[in-house]
């Protein structure tokens, strides 16, 4: 895969994930926990992706 098309579908998945954990933190309940926690666990994941290289 291209390095610009990877890096596009990096930035708009971590707007995505943003998004989740912006939407989850406004309301209440168990179901709005879970979709924060998948937001910060897909920003986890990508901080995890961009480290690698660094190894």
């Amino acid at each position: 895969m291209n390095q610009t098309w990877l890096k596009l579908l990096k930035f708009i998945a971590f707007l995505i994930f943003v998004y989740l954990v912006i939407y989850g933190q406004a309301t209440v309940g168990r179901k709005y926990l879970l979709i924060q926690l998948v937001g910060v666990a897909g920003l986890v994941g990508l901080l995890w992706d961009y480290n690698r290289s660094f190894k």
